[in-house]
């Protein structure tokens, strides 16, 4: 007997109720989280290919057995950027993390505990500034106070190479467009904050290539803040200028790839069915699909809709563009299945998503505002036209196929 997606999985606790802060992380938890804490961190999530080159060219650098000391992590909003940052900075602290985690990339870049600085911009740093923060979490901050103590002054290159020395390194930078855009606003001589920040962090890149065991990771800046003044654009394009010649790009997710479904099934489920289930339902989809293949209606082959199956499985095969919001998106469509009167969905799709149920209406409206379709089409307790629909075939195929158009 065919298994249905209830049967043969198990979903995260949380998974039902999936809010965006829970998808945002937090660069300080690098910081703060707890050896176990970092053990579950990576047990539920999945290394990326990007991820992986990112882990693995940054362990060897804070090794001092790379030449590549700087990297910018390219991807639109929800891409995984600081998920990856994360990722790198709890291996960097922890050898024993390293040996359970990537124990292959552990043996080709011995080293101990790393330093690790997070910065995330969006926290100001009135009184020390950028660099005084970094200086800061060195705990070294009484050799830099002469940078901010009278005045914001940017650190030399000698002094970056002074303050960080020889020791295994890692600094990552996230958020830089708000303080930028807060730095624009500051007068500095005759000039502003953003362009003494520029100075600091374009020499803090160039000393990073000096040093053998220093590596530098930062979120992209380019295609930030759409509506940004003239001087913030200009501030950021600056910085971008000068972080294109040091770094090396990383797309942490490719999300027109199968990374997404295993991004998925690593977050939202504790397990999911074994191979013969797949094959099964892989096997019932391509045979009453075939004949429609057959026929033109459908354009792929029984064994492209099978082959895709095993990729995407729970999940019908449909594209996604970003993986912050996309969690949550997801979790609505695992509440409508789980909620279900029928325990009858074999691949979990959009056609699933209960609009009667409030907060799955909530999230489709943050989506795309289209609250009098929805009432008068799809999902008006009763009173839409599919649910009439639903009402005359007994079984809710009307909902499904509005739902999904």
């Amino acid at each position: 007997m065919l298994k249905t997606v209830k049967d043969a999985c198990e979903i995260h606790p949380m998974a039902l109720d999936y809010a965006m802060t829970e998808q945002i992380e937090n660069l300080s938890s690098v910081i703060d989280k707890t050896e176990k804490e970092a053990e579950i961190f990576f047990d539920q999530n999945f290394i990326t290919k990007g991820m992986g080159i990112l882990l693995g060219d940054g362990l060897k650098r804070l090794a001092g057995r790379s030449d590549q000391a700087v990297f910018e992590l390219r991807q639109a909003m929800g891409g995984g950027k600081t998920h990856s940052m994360v990722a790198l900075g709890l291996l960097a602290k922890s050898p024993k993390l390293r040996e359970s985690v990537v124990p292959e990339m552990a043996s080709s870049a011995p080293f101990g505990s790393g330093k690790v600085i997070a910065i995330n911009g969006r926290l100001g740093f009135e009184e020390h500034f950028l660099w005084g923060e970094i200086a800061h979490q060195m705990d070294r901050a009484s050799e830099f106070s002469k940078f901010w103590r009278d005045g914001a002054k940017a650190p030399s290159e000698t002094d970056w190479i002074n303050l960080i020395g020889d020791e295994s390194t890692l600094i990552l930078l996230d958020e830089l467009p708000p303080y930028f855009d807060y730095a624009v606003t500051r007068q500095v001589g005759a000039g502003t904050l953003a362009q003494v920040t520029t100075y600091a962090l374009s020499n803090l890149l160039t000393a990073a290539t000096k040093l053998k065991r220093c590596c530098i990771v930062l979120s992209n800046l380019s295609g930030s803040y759409e509506g940004a003044t003239r001087q913030l654009r200009q501030a950021i394009a600056n910085f971008q200028q000068e972080a294109n010649r040091q770094a090396r790009s990383i797309t942490p997710v490719e999300l027109a790839s199968d990374e997404i479904y295993e991004i998925l099934r690593k977050r939202l489920f504790r397990r999911v069915s074994d191979r013969s289930v797949i094959d099964a339902v892989a096997a019932s989809y391509s045979q009453a699909l075939s004949e429609a293949a057959r026929s033109k209606s459908v354009a792929k082959s029984a064994e492209q809709i099978a082959d895709e199956i095993y990729r995407s499985y729970p999940f019908h095969n449909e594209s996604y563009r970003q993986t912050r919001g996309l969690m949550q998106f997801i979790s609505k469509m695992l509440r409508s299945t789980w909620e279900r009167p029928q325990n009858d969905v074999y691949l979990i799709g959009c056609q699933h998503l209960n609009l009667n149920i409030q907060d799955v209406r909530e999230e489709i409206k943050r989506i795309s505002d289209i609250q009098d379709a929805i009432a008068h089409d799809i999902a008006a307790n009763g009173e839409a036209v599919a649910e009439m629909v639903d009402a005359n075939l007994s079984s809710d195929a009307g909902s499904q196929v509005a739902t999904l158009c």
